[in-house]
């Protein structure tokens, strides 16, 4: 007696090469994926890494110069300053960040809105301030104890 052939008769599964190509673009997006996500965390860590050397930087220079300098932070970027007799000299040059950062500080009263938000005295001390950075991180001082940066 022949059997009879049915719809259904023949291998059933996948074979090696269906499986070797789910596997090859389930590794491609998972690459890509890992490639997209990494830049956020390594943009936010350049970005306070910058501004940690910037602030420093002023600071440093306004200690040994005895001068009042300032930073004025832009979501995109800041410009360093000094103040003169005549007032604020901000730099024309913009450091740009790669994301975006926010500042969370009290601005004097009366001050114009082109001053600097972030002042720095001869002595060291500081406008107590925080900066978040987009993508995660944080730097804030309370305007004796030097900068804190995480994240």
């Amino acid at each position: 007696m022949e059997r009879p052939i049915s719809p259904r008769s023949g291998p059933r599964g996948f074979t090696l090469i269906e499986l070797l190509v789910v596997v090859a673009v389930l590794a491609v997006l998972s690459v890509g994926a890992t490639l997209t996500l990494g830049r956020g965390g390594a943009a936010a860590s350049q970005d306070m890494t910058l501004f940690r050397q910037i602030f420093d930087q002023q600071r440093a220079m306004s200690i040994t110069g005895q001068q009042v300098r300032g930073l004025k932070l832009m979501p995109r970027g800041l410009f360093a300053g000094q103040y003169r007799t005549s007032g604020w000299e901000l730099s024309n040059v913009q450091v740009g960040f790669s994301g975006q950062a926010i500042l969370s500080a009290r601005r004097v009263a009366g001050t114009p809105p082109e001053d600097p938000q972030i002042v720095i005295l001869p002595n060291g001390q500081t406008t107590p301030f925080s900066v978040v950075f987009s993508g995660g991180g944080r730097c804030e001082t309370d305007g004796w104890k030097g900068l804190v940066c995480d994240g």
